[in-house]
């Protein structure tokens, strides 16, 4: 399963961009995930009508916590699963993964951001794509290639825990 989280508020390149790698996955025959927002949720939702649907439980912040941190849990319990990430800025300052979904919406002011920090600290794979300086988490962003559905995306790898 491959979950997608996004801006409200995206770039036209950027919800291009999310359709398109939507569109790929599926094609691929991964299963889609994404929320019931406007922007990359509704652009992806288009590109993929099968695709499944995490649904707010009301309108407030919390319901749109309790929203992603479903997502990412149901991405991590599909066993390989991945999660696309198009942010419209920058990682908050301070935002690290974490296993506990808490830490990561902690009221940064992103739920893109905090949504692909709880994704990290479970350990699923995150691809992020945009173009602005990615956030020092402890391990390393490499560059996809241009073979995959996440072409042109960064793939964050964590730091190799010491043995000791």
């Amino acid at each position: 399963m491959v979950g997608f989280t996004g801006s409200r508020r995206p770039s036209p390149a950027l919800a291009v961009i999310a359709s398109g790698v939507a569109a790929s996955c599926s094609s691929a025959g991964l299963s889609v995930a994404v929320g019931c927002a406007a922007g990359i949720d509704a652009a992806v939702r288009a590109a993929v009508p099968g695709a499944r649907v995490f649904e707010a439980s009301g309108a407030s912040p919390w319901g749109y916590v309790a929203r992603s941190v479903a997502l990412v849990e149901a991405v991590h319990a599909s066993g390989r699963g991945a999660l696309a990430v198009f942010p419209s800025r920058q990682c908050p300052a301070g935002l690290v993964p974490s296993r506990q979904s808490a830490r990561c919406f902690c009221g940064s002011g992103s739920g893109t951001w905090a949504t692909a920090a709880y994704a990290a600290g479970l350990e699923v794979p995150v691809c992020v794509f945009g173009a602005f300086e990615l956030p020092v988490w402890g391990g390393v962003w490499e560059r996809v290639g241009w073979a995959c559905a996440f072409s042109g995306g960064w793939v964050w790898r964590p730091g190799q825990l010491g043995l000791f």
